[in-house]
């Protein structure tokens, strides 16, 4: 699709009265990446849709040291949990 906002592209696809086909982008890829299936299935009479405004995430970064300390301090308390 042209249209440049989720928004815009929920209320076109609405309008198209065609099925949808949402694409939706993570940590490893970008909103354009997924241009060309959008294209693609919009050719073969779906409504491919993508997001393209700014994504909402968040990411916590830890080190293996802190990750590991938490995981050994969940460990304990599950140990203790089950000792009678």
């Amino acid at each position: 699709m042209s249209t440049h906002t989720c928004d815009d592209a929920i209320v076109a696809a609405n309008a198209s009265q065609r099925r949808a086909i949402i694409f939706i982008h993570g940590l490893w890829l970008k909103p354009g990446s997924w241009d060309r299936w959008v294209e693609l299935f919009d050719a073969a009479g779906y409504a491919g849709l993508a997001e393209y405004d700014e994504p909402k995430v968040r990411v916590w970064v830890k080190t293996w040291g802190q990750i590991i300390s938490e995981s050994e301090g969940r460990l304990t308390f599950y140990k203790l949990q089950a000792t009678p």
